[in-house]
Parts: structure tokens; sequence; C-alpha cells
């Protein structure tokens, strides 16, 4: 268990608890006290305490306090990548500092990216892209027309072409 660098009112341990060891006495004085365990809460899926300086609240994701207080301050450019356990386990053991693009990487190795059908906004699902590729013609004379498809499937025949250059919908294998 060590001091959070950033604020040393409270403890971090490897396995993700944070304790306070401060606390205001009735006249609001701060003294010290047996460490006491920090409330924790899930906020934007990740988890999160309040810690309290200079009399006012700020919000720190768990993974963050013990990333900084184990590793170190985070580097230029990285982000707080969780391991193969997921976002939940915010032991030293399952994080690492890391660039956006190991992250996705780790998104797509945990199926936590979203993409294609996972997409609030999507149109179309896979077996639409899958059919999308299949009768696309570019003249429509041994198949269906950009245009055409665009019609079927309510989207924009940018999309449509889009799709047949693999350039949307990457992750769906041409048939």
């Amino acid at each position: 268990m060590k001091p959070f660098p950033e604020n040393p009112n409270y403890l971090v341990d490897e396995q993700g608890n944070v304790l306070s060891i401060q606390m205001p006495d009735k006249t609001g004085k701060r003294k010290r006290i047996t460490p006491r365990p920090i409330k924790r809460f899930i906020r934007n899926r990740y988890w999160t305490v309040a810690l309290a300086s200079m009399g006012t609240l700020k919000k720190r994701k768990i993974s963050y306090l013990v990333l900084r207080t184990f590793i170190g301050p985070r580097p230029k450019g990285f982000v707080i990548r969780h391991g193969a356990n997921g976002i939940h386990d915010d032991s030293l053991s399952n994080l690492s500092w890391g660039t956006p693009q190991d992250n996705e990487k780790d998104k797509i190795r945990d199926g936590t990216l979203y993409r294609g059908e996972k997409v609030g906004t999507a149109k179309l699902n896979e077996l639409q892209v899958r059919i999308i590729r299949r009768a696309y013609s570019k003249n429509g004379i041994d198949g269906i027309s950009g245009k055409q498809l665009a019609r079927i499937f309510d989207i924009n025949e940018k999309n449509i072409h889009q799709i047949i250059k693999g350039e949307l919908w990457a992750h769906v294998k041409h048939p």
C-alpha cells in the first residue's frame, strides 16, 4: 500500500483498494485516522472514487490511481489499458499504460469494440453487408448496381461503394 502521489491523504494498493487516512474533525481541520476504505462507484463503465482535495471532490478512475501510484505518471499520448480480466479488474497485474492503438487491439481481443451491428446507429447487419458484396455489379449487368442497392437497403450510394471496397464493415470478411 502506497500513498497516491497527487494526494497523499489516500493510500492505494495493488488490488485497486483506495483508503483515506485523513478526515475532518468537528472544527473542519483534517486529522490522521486509521485508514478507511473509500466508497467506489461505476462512472462511465469504470470503477471510480471521489477524492477530497482543497475543499472539492475530484472523481478519479481507480485504474488511474493504481497506475499512477505504482508505475508512475502517464506517458504523453498513452491511455490506460486493461488486460484480459476486463475493465472491472483494477489490480496492477491487469493494468498498463499503452498507446490508443494498443487499446483498440485489446478491445478486439476482448470482444468489446463497438463496430458493425454493435453500433447503435448502424443501418445494416453483417448478413446484409455480405448480400451487398455478393449482389454488387459495377454496371448492373451481372448483378445489382450500387445505386439500386442503395435504394434497396435505404443507405447512401457512397456507403455501398465503401462497403464493396472494404472501407466500411472491414471486419466482415468477403464471401
